[in-house]
């Protein structure tokens, strides 16, 4: 049994000891901080936590106040400004600027009408920057008003260690989160349905409104469809931010919110924190 658990999550990837874990002292967190823990999971990202969903509990965590760059977990952000001040159903006319974004993209077309809902699809499963651009255009008239709702909303929500310097996340000096701050926010926009069921989706084609353009968006979650119990969240990579992602597992009727940041290997990572959670941790 105990090989076969290995195979699934990854030889080598526990060993005892504390190296660069970090401990947890707000009176808030109700489960054991990392170091009660007998075996800590070995991982190559600079930054990871592990939060109870229900309870907001830290129960794992490795320098969860750096800042780093968090790549395309950015989306986040830029959904949640969307979901609390723009209507699902509302049409989007696809601007040049959007059209022609930099790097991953849902391969909009400029003059294309298209959903809000739709969108939001190809922000989350297609990481589409896009996406973004159109989303922020829309909301705000141009991107760097968006960016100002972005740091605005961030400052609300308490999120020190974070700043924003565009809606998509592409590398950018002044442009950056932690992981702690990275759960606080994956765990306000979980509160939106539509986002845990768009999250999920493996594939989906989506239509502008006049069916004149087609998208086929595909996840970038490695980790939907296996034997892991995960449904999203995000995922991103850039040269400075490495692998990145956040993930929302599932175990015994009960939510965790792993965020992991400039990882080298960011689904052994997973692996490896999902062990604890699925199999115990004595």
């Amino acid at each position: 049994m105990i090989s076969a658990l290995f195979f699934f999550f990854g030889i080598g990837v526990w060993a005892p000891g504390l190296e660069n874990i970090s401990s947890i002292s707000s009176p808030h967190h109700i489960f054991p901080p990392a170091k009660h823990w007998q075996y800590i999971p070995e991982i190559s990202a600079k930054s990871a936590i592990v939060m109870d969903v229900a309870s907001a509990g830290i129960i794992f965590e490795k320098n969860g106040d750096e800042r780093l760059p968090m790549a395309s977990l950015t989306k986040i952000m830029s959904a949640l400004l969307i979901l609390e001040e723009n209507d699902l159903d509302e049409l989007v006319k696809i601007t040049q600027a959007a059209s022609t974004s930099e790097g991953s993209t849902m391969k909009l077309q400029a003059g294309e009408v298209i959903r809000v809902r739709d969108l939001l699809k190809g922000l989350f499963i297609a990481s589409g920057n896009d996406s973004a651009v159109a989303l922020s255009i829309h909301n705000a008239g141009n991107i760097s008003s968006f960016v100002e709702k972005m740091n605005t909303r961030s400052k609300s929500l308490s999120l020190v260690n974070t700043h924003f310097q565009n809606p998509h996340g592409l590398d950018a000096s002044d442009h950056y989160s932690s992981a702690r701050n990275l759960a606080v926010l994956a765990k306000k926009v979980l509160q939106y349905d539509i986002i845990r069921q768009i999250a999920k989706i493996k594939k989906v084609e989506v239509q502008s409104i006049d069916g004149r353009f087609s998208h086929i968006l595909e996840n970038t979650n490695e980790l939907l469809g296996t034997i892991f119990p995960v449904s999203g969240l995000k995922t991103g990579t850039t040269d400075n931010a490495g692998e990145c992602i956040i993930l929302l597992v599932h175990h015994l009727q009960k939510e965790y919110i792993l965020v992991i940041l400039g990882s080298k290997n960011r689904y052994l990572d997973a692996r490896a924190l999902m062990f604890p959670i699925l199999f115990g941790n004595s």
